[in-house]
């Protein structure tokens, strides 16, 4: 890729985050459904909670990113030590994973 053209790259950067947005809107509308799937099995057995349900979107979202982080790193703890720490980068937090 390294003789493409300027037009080119801005067609893969304008076609990259058109696939990204849809992705994530896909993800949460996943996430939503499944929360609602949960809540509605929890609702049919008659169980309830004090404050809020186990199966919640911020529950799902860790859930999916976790099992995505294990994926990517797929047990290289080297390679999970870098992208830890370009997050934390990223969020301009200092971390210190040794």
């Amino acid at each position: 890729m390294s003789h493409t053209s300027r037009k080119n790259r801005k067609v893969i950067v304008q076609t990259l985050r058109c696939v990204e947005r849809d992705l994530i809107l896909k993800v949460l509308t996943l996430i939503n459904e499944a929360e609602a799937t949960a809540n509605n099995k929890f609702k049919s057995e008659s169980i309830s909670f004090e404050e809020h349900s186990p199966a919640n979107a911020q529950y799902l979202m860790l859930f999916v990113f976790a099992e995505l982080f294990d994926r990517l790193h797929d047990g290289d703890k080297d390679v999970g030590k870098i992208i830890l720490k370009m997050e934390a980068n990223r969020l301009g937090i200092d971390a210190n994973l040794g």
